[in-house]
């Protein structure tokens, strides 16, 4: 197994390092092998960006895979300054064939279950698998919780216990199969390697700088003209990299400005709702800052961080609402009622109020098959479409995928893959593609991509300025 080598592999431009700002620059990338022998296919998953730390400044570059082992990529210069030409392997494409291939081999690496407890006798308790289809490992009787998890398919060992029933479903848990050495029956020893962090998002060395310097206009820093709120919602849907760029770690749109955003007036007898996993709960908490509010419920700390929480500024008759998305989600002991369908949440809410939402779905979902991604978005566009039918005061905001390519975590691997980014992303663009001119998109990858997350929980900044890009356009005119 010849896989590339970044040491060996090769990045030039096609042209000169002295460029103006806003200047587009094409990159080009030869991945090698160890023995210093040309990749001749495609297939690996390559990252380029734009970085120059000491200006706190990033962007992305669109990366073009040629099928040969040939990568190119086309960044634009948004600065004046010195910045560094960044480019990694993330995946191999024997990585990524893995990663999809244990898919169809294995069951979910950590998989949801389902505790019973006795409804008199308290002591009388058993924990059982759950799965999206109705193959339970170890089982061949089951509980069908279709109906219990809104009509969307939802599988559980039946308890053993004499005195058990499937009625007897309280709690949603977890349990990780890979540690338990269930895949080591199932992948050979190279497949296990290949999902290790050993070939995970190697840098290649580069040592290429640009210098940037002023145009004609003596700008130092390309800042859009039209501002956000004037803009459509379907251009919030263009994903093509760069999208923006980061300045003092600060978040600029390519196609407009956030200036003048008065966040308090924007959200005054306002419900902001926000639907999904930990991702959205930092995006609660960055809120909560922006707008100060008093909690109605138990702080995280006092109640653990998978419960739902509001938050309410009664002067300004602004709430702030955190709910988790529907099953499957990898938790520890929660009330199985916190889970609903996102359809039935959106059908949830009042035809008269004004309302933010915003809906984030993916790691939770890389544990299993991509058609019960595309099977949940199928049931959000249901829910959208019925809210905005009765209900013209509403925003959606859909949140894509983030990277978190340099984790530090052989989890983010193994059940939580990187490389699945794109394609996902692509799915909310096709299944949403009629919706796009009534619901905004928040695109999270450059943002992720160029500042080299290595967590599943950006950097504080990072969702700061998801939370500021979001409102821009959000916010009325």
């Amino acid at each position: 197994m010849e896989l590339p080598d970044p040491i060996k592999s090769k990045v030039w431009i096609e042209g000169n390092f002295s460029v103006k700002i806003g200047d587009t620059v094409i990159i080009r990338i030869q991945l090698y092998n160890g023995r210093n022998e040309r990749r001749t296919r495609g297939g690996d998953l390559v990252r380029v960006w734009l970085a120059e730390d000491r200006l706190g400044a990033k962007t992305t570059a669109q990366v073009t895979d040629n099928k040969d082992g040939s990568y190119n990529a086309i960044i634009r210069t948004f600065w004046v300054g010195r910045p560094q030409i960044q480019a990694a392997i993330i995946s191999p494409r024997e990585v990524v064939a893995t990663a999809f291939k244990r898919r169809y081999k294995c069951p979910p690496v950590l998989m949801n279950t389902a505790i019973f407890q006795h409804p008199s006798d308290v002591n009388i308790l058993e924990e059982t698998p759950c799965n999206y289809d109705n193959q339970i490992p170890g089982y061949k009787k089951v509980c069908n919780f279709t109906q219990e998890n809104y009509n969307r398919p939802w599988y559980c060992g039946k308890p053993r216990h004499g005195r058990l029933l499937c009625q007897d479903w309280t709690m949603v848990a977890d349990i990780n199969l890979w540690n338990n050495g269930h895949d080591k029956q199932l992948l050979s020893n190279m497949e296990q390697e290949l999902m290790s962090l050993k070939y995970t998002a190697r840098k290649i060395m580069t040592n290429i700088t640009l210098t940037v310097t002023e145009d004609s206009k003596e700008e130092t820093v390309l800042t859009p003209k039209s501002k956000c709120n004037h803009r459509n919602k379907s251009v919030t849907w263009d994903v093509t990299s760069p999208t923006g760029y980061f300045y003092n770690n600060k978040w600029t749109n390519r196609q407009c400005s956030y200036s003048d955003l008065d966040l308090k007036s924007c959200l005054k007898n306002t419900t902001v709702i926000l639907i999904g996993d930990s991702t959205t709960r930092q995006m609660f908490e960055c809120i909560e800052q922006l707008i100060p509010c008093e909690w109605l419920t138990d702080t995280w700390s006092q109640s653990g961080k998978h419960r739902p929480a509001i938050c309410a500024n009664k002067s300004m008759d602004f709430n702030l609402i955190w709910k988790l998305h529907s099953l499957p989600f990898c938790t520890r002991n929660t009330p199985r009622h916190y889970f609903k369908s996102l359809s039935s949440y959106l059908n949830e809410l009042s035809d008269s109020k004004r309302y933010i939402v915003v809906i984030h779905f993916y790691a939770h979902f890389l544990n299993y098959h991509s058609h019960v991604f595309y099977e949940t978005l199928m049931d959000l566009k249901k829910g959208i479409n019925d809210i905005l039918a009765r209900n013209y005061q509403v925003s959606i905001v859909i949140k894509g995928p983030h990277a978190y390519s340099f984790s530090k975590s052989p989890d983010h691997v193994i059940w939580m893959p990187d490389m699945y980014s794109k394609v996902y992303e692509k799915l909310i663009l096709d299944v949403m593609k009629d919706l796009r001119h009534r619901i905004y998109y928040l695109e999270s990858m450059d943002m992720t991509v160029c500042t080299g997350q290595w967590h599943i929980h950006a950097e504080q900044y990072v969702i700061n300025s998801m939370v500021e890009n979001m409102f821009s356009f959000v916010c009325s005119k």
